[in-house]
């Protein structure tokens, strides 16, 4: 198996797997990296948290409190998840 991708530029190296790049060189113009969604959706979604947290402080806390508990705890429960990011965008609707 691979642990590296292609690198056409002529470099001489490859890709490492796990690299830092959010955008990479194809045959068609560049390919946009998963690790660039992640960033895009993160940066939305603290806007979103900021926004909230202008309108409503009281349920921007109650929302984050549940997902968070601290910088080491934290749920990884995608129901719970989805279930709160869903109440936070039904709030900045109103």
């Amino acid at each position: 198996m691979a642990t590296s991708c292609h690198n056409p530029t002529g470099l001489g190296t490859n890709f490492p797997c796990g690299d830092a790049f959010i955008v990479y060189p194809g045959g068609d113009g560049p390919w946009l990296s998963m690790r660039l969604e992640a960033e895009r959706r993160g940066t939305e979604d603290l806007e979103l948290l900021r926004l909230l947290r202008e309108r409503n402080p009281y349920l921007h806390d109650r929302l984050i409190t549940q997902v968070f508990r601290s910088n080491s705890d934290y749920t990884d429960d995608e129901a719970l998840f989805d279930d709160i990011y869903r109440q936070l965008l039904e709030a900045l609707a109103d």
